[in-house]
């Protein structure tokens, strides 16, 4: 069986499971176990695990990685993107299914450390632009506590700001939808810092 089949076959058998996989996880270990080649590329330039992160598939992501040595941080040649854009570049999103992104996208974090979620792909947006856009918003802010991770709470307005300027956040019609979570979601210490940014990028 070649790597389109097994994409097919998957996406066919998972059709009514969007949110839980775990039914399936034997026909996915089957199916990646009888597959000749996973390490090619398609069409479009995606490893698997790049496909698998867009569609949300967690068991598919977290074998991939952890069985076959597939790397979050691995570029798709022909955009520059990694996985960590990939995981957030689905639009239109099935109900239920963003705590899906957001574990996938947290497990790769932890595998990496954090590297490769700031990575900028050739048309120029980074990862956090590319969850805005497309809603992902549980992400994105997985990657503003990132960005605030050792940030004092009077550092962190600026620290903010400057990273949603070399994001051009400020360009996206779903950023004041994003900031707008950011403080609904906030029960710590940063729930003003977020007001605030609102404020001051008048936004």
């Amino acid at each position: 069986m070649n790597k389109d089949d097994l994409k097919y076959i998957i996406l066919c058998a998972a059709r009514s499971y969007l949110v839980d996989h775990r039914r399936l996880v034997p026909i996915f270990r089957y199916l990646l176990e009888a597959t000749e080649d996973l390490w090619t590329v398609d069409r479009k330039g995606r490893t698997l695990l790049h496909y698998f992160a867009r569609v949300g598939y967690v068991y598919m992501v977290k074998y991939l990685i952890e069985q076959k040595g597939f790397s979050p941080q691995t570029v798709n040649d022909k955009n520059g993107w990694n996985a960590f854009h990939y995981c957030v570049s689905a639009t239109n999103m099935p109900k239920g299914s963003e705590p899906n992104y957001c574990t996938i996208f947290r497990f790769m974090m932890e595998k990496e450390r954090a590297v490769g979620i700031h990575a900028i792909g050739f048309d120029g947006n980074n990862v956090l632009q590319v969850a805005v856009e497309n809603h992902h918003f549980s992400v994105g802010k997985l990657i503003v506590a990132s960005v605030l991770e050792n940030v004092t709470t009077s550092n962190a307005q600026q620290a903010l700001k400057e990273y949603f300027e070399v994001s051009n956040l400020s360009i996206r019609r779903q950023f004041g939808d994003f900031l707008d979570f950011l403080i609904d979601d906030e029960q710590g210490d940063f729930k003003d810092v977020f007001r605030s940014v609102k404020e001051q990028l008048h936004i």
